[in-house]
């Protein structure tokens, strides 16, 4: 191996070190969120459209194809429908933390291949600085609605897949397979949300400049500028009108390009001045391609693609002007996470466009310390604001649909609209009485493992558990329970008192030969209060046996709730936030500190 090709190795490691560090960094920071505000209970739409729509029909009858593209107000969302029916469909448990995750590394992972991929199309000294600026941009829990919400991971498909359709048209060669799988990608995005068809106007407009700019290789521009049509087209066929909006829409130009100069400006929406400061030097490189290839110059692929990718972020904000501006108010926080990306974009223009001195270093140091503060800021009033107020909701939320699924008092439900997750309460209550939901519902409201002689209502120093039935041993004695059957996944017990102590223990014990399958008990002291453990469900009979040797201690415990596999680890996923955070934050500093690194803006 020659030296440049020791290099250009040295280079290809540390940005696929640095790409692995951004996609941990943001993983982490939004197990953090999930972690502190989340649920595993749907939310809104998710009721109607998965439970109803989607999840009882494939458990009941085994329907699927008629009901993954039904449209959802102007929108078909295949690619979250079926991700989240294949979720129920391996792991028995309709869970909406487990969704979050897994929306949340959708995120992660688009952020860090669109690092990967920029990193090469700058010069070294930028590219620890477009690292930070990726990580910080998904790190920042501003959009975090998107997040908390499975439902939304259509937001993370619709830019992972117009943006694969923007880079797979314009990257490569006609016919090539790369081009091939753009115009899949473009596809799917059309089924994503109703604005995938946005995408086909970039890819078309470039491919239409290109083709009177460069007339020499005009069969490969003209099958692009076909294919942008193309999807254009069926993005226009599958388009669904949806006259209950139409209130919501902008009624005059100064109402439209109000609320778009605020979409510009995220993630600071009242600071109107920021649009200018983050698209400034999207723009100046969009006048500069434009004119360099007006006058017969190639400006090359990558710039083709970052103002391609521009420009669909601006339809996507003149769209969502138009049809939310008349609702009054600021853009919904769900939009923030598209037109977030319209940060690395103008970095990468802004090392284009600045030559390499010290003053162009200088600007490039303002401009992101602009753009790194204001993302700070913004983060810590989502953090300390709705973000707080959302994990209170979720309680709530937990609370009263739990009470409902363990004594069917719609009486009592209907009463406790607004603090439902979904608006209506009777087609709520009607959704949550099908065997089939019941059956699949998470780990917050299901029904207990129901267990004999597990009603005793004896007074204990902990406060009673609505609808629950528990135990209590306050003085020497020993319990044991009815044969229980196998269950599966993991079982979750309410307990209190001094289990985990000498002298009070709970297990759980095989009927067949007296083994212990399990102890029972919390990872904390539980005290005068209420405190889960988590033990894996019996892979065969058993009883619970409570015991008590009389040693001034005491316990108490509920019926266990059964909890899929893939929710425990899910969960227990988002207790190691921090920790891959800082894994991924040491891998960023090992890798910028590395002896060959580049030594940026200096």
């Amino acid at each position: 191996m020659n030296d440049n090709q020791a290099t250009a190795s040295a280079g290809l490691t540390r940005r696929i070190l640095l790409a692995l560090a951004i996609f941990l960094i943001v993983v982490g920071a939004k197990l953090v969120v999930i972690e502190r505000s989340g649920t595993d209970l749907p939310f809104w739409d998710q009721w109607a459209k998965e439970g109803e729509l989607m999840h009882a029909p494939w458990l009941e009858r085994g329907e699927l194809w008629s009901n993954l593209f039904v449209p959802h107000n102007e929108h078909r969302i295949a690619p979250t429908l079926a991700a989240n029916l294949a979720l129920v469909a391996t792991t028995g448990q309709w869970d909406a933390r487990v969704q979050s995750v897994i929306s949340g590394g959708l995120h992660a992972l688009l952020l860090a291949g669109l690092f990967f991929w920029g990193s090469a199309q700058v010069e070294k000294r930028h590219v620890f600085a477009l690292a930070c600026l990726a990580a910080v941009t998904g790190a920042a829990p501003i959009s975090w609605e998107n997040l908390l919400s499975g439902f939304q991971s259509q937001f993370y498909f619709l830019a992972l897949f117009s943006l694969g359709a923007i880079g797979g048209l314009l990257l490569s060669r006609a016919w090539t397979l790369i081009w091939w799988l753009g115009l899949a990608s473009g596809l799917l995005a059309l089924v994503s949300m109703g604005s995938g068809l946005l995408c086909a106007a970039p890819i078309a407009g470039v491919a239409l400049v290109r083709l009177v700019a460069h007339r020499d290789a005009w069969r490969a521009h003209l099958a692009t500028l076909l294919a942008g049509l193309a999807l254009g087209g069926a993005g226009w066929l599958l388009h669904t009108p949806t006259p209950w909006h139409e209130p919501l829409h902008a009624r005059s130009f100064a109402v439209l390009a109000t609320y778009a100069a605020r979409c510009l400006a995220w993630p600071s929406h009242d600071r109107i001045w920021l649009a200018a400061v983050i698209w400034v030097p999207w723009l100046a490189l969009a006048v500069s391609w434009l004119w360099r290839r007006a006058r017969g110059e190639r400006a090359g692929r990558a710039q083709d693609f970052v103002v391609a990718a521009g420009l669909w972020i601006l339809a996507q904000v003149m769209a969502v002007s138009y049809s939310r501006a008349g609702a009054g108010g600021p853009p919904a926080n769900r939009y923030g996470d598209l037109f977030a990306l319209a940060l690395p974009l103008s970095f990468l223009a802004l090392a284009w466009l600045l030559p390499a001195n010290r003053l162009a270093r200088k600007v490039v140091l303002a401009w992101l310390l602009v753009v790194v503060v204001t993302l700070t800021w913004a983060a810590h009033g989502a953090w300390v604001g709705p973000l707080a107020d959302k994990q209170r909701e979720h309680r709530t939320y937990e609370r009263n649909v739990a009470a409902f699924v363990q004594t069917d008092d719609y009486a009592s439900f209907e009463k406790q609209l607004p603090d439902l997750p979904f608006p209506i309460a009777d087609w709520l209550a009607r959704i949550l009485r099908r065997p089939s939901i019941r059956a699949i519902l998470p780990a917050s409201v299901r029904r207990p493992v129901a267990i004999k002689d597990l009603a005793d209502h004896v007074a204990t120093p902990a406060p009673a558990l609505p609808h629950r039935a528990t135990r209590a041993l306050l003085s020497s004695g020993e319990w044991r329970s009815e044969v229980l059957p196998a269950g599966r996944g993991w079982w979750k017990f309410e307990t209190a008192g001094n289990l985990g102590f000498p002298g009070c223990s709970l297990r759980l014990i095989a009927v067949a030969d007296g083994r212990t399958l399990a102890t029972i008990a919390p990872s904390k002291a539980a005290g005068p209060s209420w405190r889960a453990a988590y033990v894996p469900a019996p892979a065969e009979p058993a009883r619970l046996v409570a015991t008590n040797d009389g040693s001034g201690r005491w316990c108490a415990f509920s019926e266990p709730v059964e909890m899929s596999a893939t929710s425990y680890e899910f969960w227990r996923l988002t207790k190691l936030g921090p920790w891959i955070i800082a894994a991924g934050a040491l891998l960023a500093l090992l890798t910028a500190l590395s002896r060959s690194a580049p030594r940026s803006y200096r």
